[in-house]
């Protein structure tokens, strides 16, 4: 009836059964890389919010840190300026040299 001999067969069936024992195996393989990715990427995200939370604190006290010393350097050029525009230098070098 069949052109093709049982032998054929039972070697077509053999293939076919080892085809699907290997495609399994890729399957589970894939499944486990894929749960795998998961978790990485959750240690990795939960590092990064951990690391955050430690270190927001710390990135504010420096951050103001650095607003109050702006503010002394800004205070000192305003002092800078006042003390300068108020007193002529000119002045006391002509007196210092009177002496002389």
């Amino acid at each position: 009836m069949s052109t093709y001999e049982d032998e054929d067969f039972q070697e077509l069936k053999e293939l076919v059964e080892e085809n699907n024992k290997i495609l399994r195996s890729l399957q589970k393989k894939a499944r486990w890389a894929t749960g795998f990715a998961i978790v990485r990427w959750s240690v990795v995200i939960a590092i990064a919010i951990g690391l955050f939370t430690i270190l927001q604190p710390i990135l504010d006290n420096l951050m103001d840190a650095y607003r109050v010393l702006m503010d002394n350097f800004t205070s000192f050029n305003g002092a800078r300026e006042s003390v300068s525009s108020g007193v002529d230098i000119s002045g006391l070098v002509e007196i210092f040299n009177q002496d002389q």
